[in-house]
């Protein structure tokens, strides 16, 4: 028997995700990190995260600026019953923190 919560899905990358990927591999050293956790996550829980957007989801990630620079990544996906089909992907530098008090 299958726990349902580490049930990975397999993930599909479309050609243009793809080449973006390879891109961003290069402009940012921590991007292979970044982009692992969230296949990762996609994997098992990409139904359950981000917003429904015509039939399709859309998750974001937010960056980082500091010792390593951390890209913010939005991701428009498909889950189906056995995969994970990433169709296009933005990547950009972090974003500037906003100020705030408690």
């Amino acid at each position: 028997m299958c726990d349902d919560q580490w049930f990975a899905k397999t993930i599909v990358e479309s050609d243009k995700a793809q080449e973006i990927v390879d891109r961003a591999r290069t402009e940012y050293d921590s991007f292979e990190e970044v982009w692992d956790g969230l296949t990762w996550l996609l994997a098992r829980k990409g139904a359950e995260i981000g917003e429904e957007y015509q039939g399709q989801r859309i998750y974001k990630t937010r960056g980082v600026d500091g010792a390593w620079t951390v890209p913010s990544i939005l991701v428009l996906y498909k889950v189906k019953e056995h995969e994970v089909e990433i169709l296009s992907i933005l990547v950009t530098g972090p974003e500037p923190l906003t100020e705030f008090s408690l």
